[in-house]
Formats: structure tokens, sequence, C-alpha cells
């Protein structure tokens, strides 16, 4: 494996990506400008004009070197990098260090824009994001090293007979009593969180049902060097639990989770036991974030036994576009 940025002939490993993102969301958002401004996903596209708009992206993706772009050290008992590359991971190599805690995954930003964001996810053994969504967005991840078991749900709509049971439940709102409102009302302002949440949850929850044929995921795994996307009503709910070796990989949002317009919500999943759908089909309930979930934004440290002078030069061109 090579050593990482080349600051003699100043090629920067992510140069490439970086100018692609730039005008796929560019081609992106100049479809949707107007009312909501330039900010906004042509998610509205066709399904294959949203994916030949992505293209470029994901071939630029999988060309990436991920060994150059991570300084990666070859080692034949790591982490996948490639078929025929294997290297030692990095989780132990970002700080600040969380020692007492193997299970949280660090967040390396690279870019962030209006229209775009990138950033690099750390994955020591086993750790995971859950089951969350990318609202109106296009993802493209390229899986850097390691591996990881992957679910993927597509968004669809309310099952026939679960639609018309709400719709009959909102034609026809029950209301306590008369006699018992003021009681009932300061009852309510006695629920605990869980129960406030449970009732938000009945309000916001999913359908979907399993992404058959998510790109670059063999079965339900999902390993380096393959490159992987989503859309916004394909593939939009998914969770990451990273193997044995862990992994890092990068990720490309158009547009970027927003405060307020496009926050990042998380799920759990229960099945419909019905017979009147051909396909699995689940309702996603929004929860809140996991409590086993901890994500931090890191630094990569360089490695103290080898030269690092390429590698604190990429560092040094990392910090000046994030």
């Amino acid at each position: 494996m090579e050593e990482g940025y080349d600051s003699m002939t100043n090629v920067d490993p992510l140069q490439a990506v970086l100018e692609t993102a730039d005008h796929v969301a560019a081609n992106l958002t100049r479809e949707t400008s107007g009312e909501n401004g330039n900010d906004c996903l042509a998610w509205h596209l066709p399904a294959d004009e949203l994916r030949g708009a992505v293209q470029p992206l994901i071939e630029s993706l999988e060309r990436l070197e991920a060994d150059v772009l991570l300084n990666l050290v070859a080692d034949g008992k790591g982490a996948r990098v490639s078929k025929q590359q294997y290297c030692r991971p990095i989780h132990q190599l970002v700080t600040p260090s969380y020692k007492n805690q193997r299970d949280i995954v660090r967040y390396l930003a690279v870019a962030d824009t209006p229209t775009y964001s990138v950033g690099i996810f750390v994955f020591p053994p086993g750790s995971k994001i859950p089951l969350h969504d990318h609202p109106d967005m296009v993802v493209v991840s390229r899986v850097l090293y390691g591996d990881f078991r992957v679910e993927s749900y597509d968004l669809i709509d309310a099952p026939k007979k679960e639609r018309s049971t709400q719709d009959t439940a909102v034609a026809q709102p029950t209301h306590p009593p008369s006699i018992f409102r003021a009681s009932f009302q300061k009852l309510k302002s006695f629920m605990s969180f869980f129960s406030e949440v449970a009732d938000e949850v009945n309000d916001r929850s999913l359908y979907a049902r399993p992404n058959a044929q998510p790109l670059g995921v063999d079965g339900d795994n999902l390993s380096a060097p393959n490159v992987t996307c989503l859309y916004p009503h394909e593939g939009n709910f998914h969770s990451f639990v990273a193997g044995p070796d862990g992994a890092a990989v990068l990720d490309i949002l158009l547009p970027p989770y927003e405060d307020g317009e496009r926050d990042c919500t998380f799920y759990e999943t229960r099945r419909l036991e019905t017979d009147f759908s051909e396909h699995d089909v689940f309702r996603l309930v929004p929860i809140p974030a996991p409590d086993d979930f901890h994500c931090y934004s890191v630094r990569f440290h360089k490695r103290q036994t080898e030269t690092s002078a390429k590698l604190s030069a990429w560092l040094h061109w990392l910090q000046k576009i994030a």
C-alpha cells in the first residue's frame, strides 16, 4: 500500500470526488430551484433520471484509493480493503480516544456545504448505527475498509387495509365525556416522557418493505471496496453493524441534514402480519436516539511508528476544506 497524501505532486485524495459532488449537487438543485431555494434535492425526479444524475459520483468513489486516503498500513490478517488488500484498522488512531467505550462510532468531517456534506465514519469492531432515515436525500457511500451487516428499507404507501383503518380513525375522532375532560387533561399533564413519545410515534409511523437489491450489497453484507447508494424512496432507511475487524465508510449526503427541515429520525421495525400484500411489510416506528448509540466527532491521529509527513500534509489540506 502507498503511504498517503503526496505533497510533492500535490495530489489531493478527495479532490476529484469533491469536484464531482459539486457538479452533481449543482445539477440536482438546479432542477428544484425556486420557491424552496437552491438547497433542496430533486427528489421528485423519475427514479432512472435520479440514478443517472448520481452515477458520476458513484463512479468517482469507485476510483478512490482508500489506502492512500487513510494512509492504511497493510496487514494480511486485518480488515479488507479490496480482494487482494487487507489493512490495520484505524479506530484506535482517532482522537479523542474512548478506551472504555468500544462501541462508539467516530465521525471525521470532510466538507459541509448547503447542497452536500462529506464525512468519514470509523467503526470499531461490532459497533453500529441503528436504523435511521435520510428525508428527501440521496446518500452515496464508499466502504474504505472492512465490512458491515446492513438492513435497508424502501418507503411505501400505507397498505390498503391500514390506510382504511387510519381514515376511519381520522373521520370519527373520539373524545372523553365532558364530565371527565378536566380530570383527563390533568392526568395527561402527568404522563411520562415515554408516553408522550409513544403518542407522537403513532402519528409518525411509516411503512416500508426490505430493499431487495441495494447497490453493492451481497445478501446483507456490504464490504470494501463497494459503493452503495440510497434515494428518497429506495433504501432510505438503513442500519449498519461493523464486522469483527471494524470498518470505515465515506458518506456523501445530498443535501445534508438540516435542523427542522431534514432531521435524522431513528426507528424500530414492526412486521405487519397481514395477508393483503405479497411482500413483507413493516411499520417503521420513530423512537428516541437509542441509549447504546454514540457517534462523536474526532480527528485522525498520525501513526507514531512510521513516517507521517504525507499524512500530516493531507490532514492540513482536509482542515482547509472542512
